[in-house]
């Protein structure tokens, strides 16, 4: 067994909240004071567009015969949709890509792909109440033993 494999859970929140977060806003030059109607666009874009297509794809697939996973419920899939809207990478770049000649639009584009975090804390765990009462416990109550 991997010795960090026990560890990595310690480290998750400094690494979500503090590592990635710095990286995503200054690496992608994102200006916090340039928000303004671009942004709106691009977080309800985020927001409405990758929840309905989970959604609705899921919902194909599961018309084609394809059903879901034991135990998800169409709610899970909803918060699911919704933790999915969190878009930095490929929202950073294409509006870096998309406005090259508009610093002004490029910072409120950006500024809205960062907002999309705005939505990823709110729903950790709320489709918890989904999940089935015989399920394996998780992760955090296992007992580790380091093998030398």
């Amino acid at each position: 067994m991997n010795v960090w494999f026990p560890r990595r859970h310690a480290c998750k929140g400094f690494v979500d909240f503090g590592v990635l977060f710095a990286f995503g806003t200054v690496n992608a030059g994102v200006r916090l004071d340039g928000a303004g109607a671009y942004s709106a666009v691009v977080f309800l874009s985020l927001l409405v567009g990758k929840t309905a297509g989970l959604v609705l794809g899921s919902q194909a697939a599961t018309a084609c015969g394809y059903p879901r996973p034991a135990g998800m419920s169409f709610r899970a899939l909803v918060v699911d949709g919704v933790i999915s809207s969190v878009g930095l990478t490929v929202s950073l770049f294409i509006a870096g890509e998309a406005f090259p000649d508009d610093p002004g639009a490029r910072d409120q584009a950006k500024c809205g792909a960062l907002a999309s975090l705005a939505v990823w804390k709110p729903t950790t765990g709320s489709d918890r109440t989904d999940k089935p009462r015989n399920s394996p416990r998780s992760l955090k109550t296992r007992s580790f033993r380091l093998v030398p």
